[in-house]
């Protein structure tokens, strides 16, 4: 097994963890690649579309999972179907192609995509490769980002 192998995986089963079923994976030869998503997320320059401090609350991860959701809602990420492009962060992850996932049912991305204990780094893309809505560990922060690429 190659080491792309294993990490992908890796990220399948913590996708399916997350309440996500995954359709497949999609290099897309003709649009951007996960790397090109992950950009304007993590760039000095970002600038969040929301924000959770860590540890704001009893339970601040379900916070941003709620923020992420709504703001990806709005912003066109989900398909009529339900589906989306996503890219996981660290561990290697970063790397792979997208994932093309399903929501099913209620969906719990912030909990289940960490690259440390309650610190989610993940970046989701729309079919139509207009908009990103990723989610990252800042300083003091969770940082929930959208942007439209087009």
């Amino acid at each position: 097994m190659t080491d792309s192998s294993v990490a992908e995986q890796r990220r399948d089963t913590m996708l399916r963890a997350s309440g996500l079923v995954v359709v497949k994976t999609s290099t897309l030869a003709d649009g951007p690649q996960p790397r090109d998503a992950w950009r304007p997320v993590v760039s000095g320059h970002a600038v969040p579309t929301a924000t959770v401090a860590f540890g704001s609350g009893e339970d601040y991860v379900s916070e941003v999972d709620r923020k992420w959701e709504s703001i990806a809602e709005d912003r066109g990420i989900f398909g009529n179907d339900g589906e989306f492009l996503i890219s996981v962060g660290g561990g290697g992850l970063g790397i792979l192609a997208w994932a093309q996932v399903r929501r099913v049912g209620s969906v719990s991305l912030a909990r289940n995509l960490d690259v440390g204990p309650e610190e989610p780094e993940f970046v989701a893309m729309s079919l139509d490769r207009r908009t990103v809505c990723g989610v990252t560990a800042e300083e003091y922060d969770m940082w929930i980002v959208a942007v439209d690429l087009s």
